[in-house]
């Protein structure tokens, strides 16, 4: 199972990479945990934290994350 099954799934969508999706999708994660602490929503260190982990997809369970999708209208 890959990250964007349950998407395809559901009917012709255009074709894309599941592993472009998610490097998209963390990269505005990174970008959200930066700009929520510049306002001071959360600390430096917290989003220094998320954007660690969003650099490095490879520290993701993308199998659980592709199963838990599968019911949701987007991964």
């Amino acid at each position: 199972m890959t990250l964007l099954d349950a998407t395809f799934a559901r009917g012709p969508v255009n074709a894309g990479s599941g592993d472009a999706w998610l490097v998209a999708l963390l990269e505005v994660e990174a970008a959200l945990a930066r700009a929520a602490a510049r306002v001071g929503l959360v600390a430096e260190t917290a989003a220094e934290e998320v954007g660690r982990v969003c650099a490095d997809p490879t520290r993701l369970d993308l199998a659980g994350i592709a199963a838990r999708a599968g019911g949701r209208r987007q991964p």
